[in-house]
């Protein structure tokens, strides 16, 4: 797809399964024009919301999941698409690999 949905949860505790459940519902809503996504959440993601990302993902969309640690290193990078795209294959490798 040639759009890329991006959502933030401004929270300072971690991020929950609801609320990925909700963002997925919002991609697949896009008529298959975006297979991209990221999600940024400053205070982290529960166990169960990585659970639920492995096990509800369909077709080929992508969720990046956007830490706290990853923010950091996405201000700092001198190449921020490469340093995205190494976000993309990391995410790609754990949802094949479970």
């Amino acid at each position: 797809g040639s759009y890329i949905l991006v959502e933030c949860k401004h929270w300072s505790k971690p991020v929950g399964a609801s609320e990925l459940r909700n963002f997925l519902g919002k991609l697949e809503r896009k008529y298959d024009r975006c297979k991209l996504g990221l999600f940024v959440a400053p205070g982290g993601f529960t166990e169960p919301l990585k659970s639920v990302l492995l096990t509800e993902m369909k077709g080929n969309k992508v969720i990046l999941l956007i830490a706290p640690g990853d923010l950091v290193a996405l201000v700092a990078s001198k190449d921020r698409n490469e340093t995205l795209k190494q976000f993309h294959q990391r995410s790609v490798i754990e949802m094949n690999g479970h």
